[in-house]
């Protein structure tokens, strides 16, 4: 009777140990030596469904067995196994950064902690790792960078429009004062209160000033203005 009230207590902790796992907002997975998935969290499986890595219809044990490789594209699986075998290698935690390629070629940042994965007897058996998305901080530190190097290269972004003969583009003084703004680290709303003008008029010129550079977005538009800056210094 004791016995089988050992076994049920034991059972009902790793049940609440379970539950908590999946509560955790953030990817939980542990692999084996050789890399195969021995399981993962609510929160890894979900990422996976919402990112259409997988369908609806996965399960937490879908990916049992599997490797990053039949999972990730080739060049992100390579980072995810060097990392992990790092981790194996110097028998502690290592923290990365590692970037993800989804199936539409958005490219999405995890930070990740890799530590080795040990049985009762202290053996190491596995590598446990947990990700956290990072994408948006990642983006915000390049484009406080790049409004850096924009300042240091430039003292007035009014010279562009003297610049812009070199690549038969136009902008017109409205845009310069846009990227003015830009550069500055304005939001469009904040842009719209100093013109007087409606958010969507001046969400309207930005859009145009990425057209007129091939940008996808605003951090890639200020760097294609400094790379334009710089090429235009250069031949000026």
């Amino acid at each position: 009777m004791f016995l089988l009230e050992k076994l049920n207590n034991q059972n009902e902790a790793f049940n609440e140990l379970h539950h908590i796992i999946n509560l955790i907002p953030a990817k939980i997975y542990w692999k084996n030596t050789e890399g195969g998935y021995l399981g993962r969290n609510y929160c890894a499986l979900q990422a996976h469904q919402t990112l259409k890595i997988e369908n609806k219809k996965s399960t937490l044990e879908s990916i049992l067995g599997l490797s990053d490789y039949d999972i990730y594209p080739k060049e992100t699986a390579e980072i995810y196994r060097k990392n992990d075998i790092l981790a194996l290698e110097k028998e502690c935690e290592i923290i990365e950064e590692e970037p993800l390629t989804l199936p539409n070629g958005k490219i999405i940042v995890h930070l990740s902690s890799k530590t080795p994965l040990r049985n009762k007897t202290g053996k190491i058996i596995g590598v446990i790792g947990t990700s956290i998305e990072i994408t948006r901080f990642t983006q915000e530190s390049s484009v406080k960078d790049t409004l850096k190097k924009v300042n240091s290269s430039v003292k007035s972004i009014h010279k562009l429009s003297s610049y812009t003969k070199f690549q038969n583009l136009h902008f017109t003084p409205r845009e310069i004062d846009v990227l003015h703004l830009l550069i500055q680290g304005q939001t469009a709303k904040k842009i719209a209160e100093h013109f007087h003008l409606s958010s969507r008029t001046i969400e309207g010129h930005i859009e145009r000033l990425k057209i007129k550079m091939n940008a996808n977005s605003k951090y890639d538009l200020l760097e294609k203005i400094y790379e334009l800056m710089k090429y235009c210094e250069i031949n000026s």
